[in-house]
This record gives C-alpha cells, sequence and structure tokens, in this order.
C-alpha cells in the first residue's frame, strides 16, 4: 500500500474518534437523533460505512452502533446497503423450511448464499414486517463471531417488495441434524456442543437473547463448525404477518421451550439457557427433546408439570447434570452462560472447540459488501486486504 493511503487511512482513523466525541457529548448526541428524512439517511449510511471499517478501533465500535440503531428506530430508516440490489439467482427448489420461510440456495455477484425467503405476500405485510425487525437485523448484521452465522442483507425478490428476503453464506452441510445423520460416527458432538455454547456465550455477552434456539437453526460450516442462525429475529418469529405454515413446517417450538414462556413471560438469558440443553440433547442423542410424546400439547403439559426429556444412556452423567441444571424449573437456578463454556472445557467433560481455522474472517461481511458496490466510502484507499496491511505498519513503525 502507498504512504498517501496509510496517511488517508490515518486521516479516517482521526475522524472516527471525532465522531465518537461528538456521539459522547449528551446534548450533541440528542440534537443527532432529531434527524429525519435525507439528513438521518445520510448519517445511517455514514455509520455504517464506518462499522464496515476493519480498522475501526474496537472502543469506539460500540458507541457507533448504538448511534445507528437509535436512529434507524427513531427515522424509521436503515443503511442503503442493507438492502441488496445485486441480480440474486435462485436454484430451481427451496432445500428446507426453516423458522421463518422457506431456504433456498442462490447465488450474487459469484457468491453463492443461502436465500430465506419470509410467508408474506402482501406489499403492506413486507413493510410492516421489515419495520418489526429493522433493530434485531441491523444487529445481525453488525455481529462477526465463529459460531455465529454472518448476515449479508435484505433483497427484494424479483425488484417488488412483495417477497422479502434474508441472504447470508451458504451453509453446504445444511442444520446441525442432517450433519449428524451424514457423519454419525465421526463427529465429536460435545465439540459441536460446546461451539454452540460459545456462539450463544457471544450473542449474551452482548445483551442479546436468540429466542429461537434449536437444532435447525443451528447449521454446519465447511469445517464442521457449529454457528447458530436467525438470532435476534425472535420478536418476529410469532408475528400475525408470518403464515403459521412456517411454524409447523419447522416442527414447532414448544419442545425447546422454558415453562416460564408457556405462562407469558418473554425470551431471555434463561430461557435460551433451557433451549440450550433441548439442542445438547438433539445433538447427543439424535432425538427431539420428549421424542416420544406425539404432539406439542403433550409436551408442554408435561413440561408445566415438571417434566424433562428422558435420559438416554449415551448421555455422560457429568453432561446430564449440567443439562438437567439448565433445565431448572426456577431461571434464576440455572447456570449461565459463561458458567455453561466453563464447564463444559473444564475436566471431567472436557470438551475441545473445533479448529481454530475459521470459515470467514471477522470481516467476511464488508468483503461481501464490498464485492457488490462500485463505490463504497474506503474503497478508493485500497482492498481490506490491504486496510489490514495498514494495521500490521502501524504496529511494526509504532515507537517503543
Amino acid at each position: 500500500m502507498s504512504l498517501i493511503n496509510v496517511v488517508i487511512h490515518t486521516d479516517i482513523r482521526c475522524i472516527c474518534a471525532q465522531f465518537a466525541d461528538i456521539l459522547r457529548d449528551p446534548v450533541a448526541y440528542q440534537e443527532f437523533l432529531e434527524n429525519r428524512d435525507d439528513c438521518a439517511q445520510k448519517l445511517l449510511d455514514l455509520l455504517q460505512d464506518l462499522l464496515d471499517y476493519p480498522l475501526l478501533d474496537a472502543r469506539i465500535r460500540p458507541v457507533i452502533l448504538k448511534a445507528l440503531l437509535k436512529l434507524s428506530t427513531k427515522a424509521n430508516r436503515h443503511p442503503r446497503c442493507f438492502a441488496l440490489s445485486d441480480r440474486l439467482q435462485l436454484a430451481d427448489h427451496p432445500t428446507a423450511a426453516g423458522s421463518f420461510g422457506d431456504v433456498w440456495k442462490g447465488k450474487i455477484h459469484g457468491e453463492t448464499v443461502s436465500v430465506k425467503i419470509m410467508r408474506v405476500y402482501q406489499e403492506a405485510d413486507v413493510e410492516a414486517l421489515l419495520k418489526e425487525f429493522y433493530h434485531e437485523a441491523l444487529i445481525w448484521r453488525q455481529l462477526s463471531h465463529p459460531n455465529l452465522l454472518p448476515f449479508f442483507g435484505a433483497y427484494y425478490l424479483e425488484g417488488t417488495k412483495s417477497r422479502l428476503c434474508l441472504v447470508s453464506p451458504w451453509m453446504e452441510n445444511g442444520d446441525i441434524t442432517r450433519y449428524l445423520k451424514d457423519n454419525p460416527v465421526r463427529v465429536n458432538r460435545l465439540t459441536l456442543t460446546l461451539d454452540v455454547a460459545l456462539g450463544l456465550d457471544h450473542l449474551h455477552s452482548l445483551k442479546l437473547v436468540h429466542g429461537d434456539l434449536k437444532a435447525i437453526n443451528v447449521l454446519v460450516a465447511r469445517s464442521g463448525r457449529a454457528v447458530l442462525a436467525d438470532f435476534g429475529l425472535s420478536s418476529v418469529t410469532d408475528s400475525k404477518i408470518l403464515q403459521s405454515a412456517s411454524t409447523s413446517k419447522a416442527g414447532g417450538t414448544m419442545r425447546w421451550q422454558a415453562p416460564e414462556l408457556f405462562t407469558g413471560s418473554p425470551n431471555s438469558f434463561a430461557s435460551d439457557v433451557y433451549a440450550f440443553s433441548c439442542v445438547c440433547y438433539e445433538i447427543l442423542t439424535g432425538n427431539l427433546p420428549f421424542h416420544d410424546l406425539p404432539t406439542d400439547v403433550a409436551v408442554m403439559y408435561q413440561v408445566m408439570h415438571g417434566q424433562r426429556p428422558k435420559r438416554i444412556s449415551v448421555i455422560e452423567d457429568n453432561v446430564w447434570n449440567l443439562m438437567t441444571e439448565c433445565w431448572k424449573e426456577d431461571r434464576q437456578e440455572r447456570p449461565s452462560t459463561e458458567q455453561i463454556v466453563f464447564r463444559l472445557r473444564d475436566r471431567p467433560i472436557g470438551a475441545v472447540p473445533t479448529d481454530t481455522a475459521s470459515d470467514w474472517s471477522p470481516f467476511y461481511t464488508s468483503k461481501f459488501r464490498s464485492s457488490l458496490e462500485e463505490h463504497t466510502l474506503f474503497l478508493s484507499c485500497g482492498s481490506i486486504d490491504d486496510w489490514l496491511q495498514v494495521r500490521v505498519t502501524t504496529i511494526i513503525v509504532k515507537p517503543s
């Protein structure tokens, strides 16, 4: 990278710091949140550019993300790059039915992607649905973790607003249930369990609730790493806008729900922990929770009366003890995800996560965006790989 580009990036990083200082000022921040219409749109686009900048200081990122989410909610707008505009090619038929819609394999600008087509057909419904998950989907767009599925953005099928699609990387291995059926012997199931725990722990560390954790929402990357999908969208799971067929095809949700959810309590960290134990059951046994009960209503009845899935001999004592703690009636007595990760990794369980070789870099979403757009704020300063060299150069030349 040329010296002039290094200087430009130094200036950009200074601008990021100055912008963060403005957002930290209470008076300036309130004035910032009062922007609307075109002015708000330009600010949201700028904030997303800053969040996509690989050299953004980790201490500044939360300040800018908070501002993006707040302004997006108040102005009822989102960054324009959130809506993908490149030509999308779909396969001839769907590959699976997910919690929110049918999943198709697609291709956009040479990248193989997963396309979840929401089950809504009226344009007015799509607008209402978009408004519901703006906040959650925008958070998903910013997340980066080896055990969380990246999110590329939304797409309107065939140039209309009547068929909304959610676009993310294609996972060739499918969900974890299918993966285990295809690889019944040579897979370390405890490793997959730890992968799920690590992804959920990262969400909880960011104060985010998954809300719809079950095996069909856990995908397996090319490396064999388990990654969580459909997180952050739980607020629209029960939306009247979505057709009920989406839930019935996915097998319902009662088998994974904590008892307090049946009495009207909202999804929480504790209910995620309960659902995590159900996913452990699926991974370790190959069976659904309460596989011996024919209906979800029967499951609900048993759970409300203190019953839990029956132990199968393949589950070791120490793992089963952890699972039963996650299923405790009193949500306050369930372990945190941090405690779960510690106990899975520590003796006597000793689970080891999937090899550190990553299926995508922390800048995967940014690279995807730059491949679709002829111009973004920082492309004129070199490719993303060039940007990373700036960081290395800065570290090398930094005086001691």
